[in-house]
């Protein structure tokens, strides 16, 4: 499966599906792509997110984790 494949079910569950290992990852990429590339990371949000409801969801979490959304 690719990430395109996933991406939509583990941003609705929450990553329900996701191996500790795959979260941990998952956690890593969006820390990198907001801090290094924010416009890699907005068009992702485009794509995926465009109402914003994901982002508002995950807020909250990505703070507790220093990741700021």
């Amino acid at each position: 499966l690719t990430l395109r494949e996933i991406l939509p079910d583990a941003l609705e569950t929450a990553c329900s599906k996701c191996s500790d290992r795959q979260k941990a990852g998952t956690q890593r990429v969006f820390k990198f792509l907001l801090e290094k590339k924010p416009d890699a990371f907005e068009e992702l949000a485009k794509k995926y997110d465009p109402r914003g409801m994901y982002k508002a969801k995950y807020e909250a979490d990505g703070k507790k984790m220093g990741i700021n959304v």
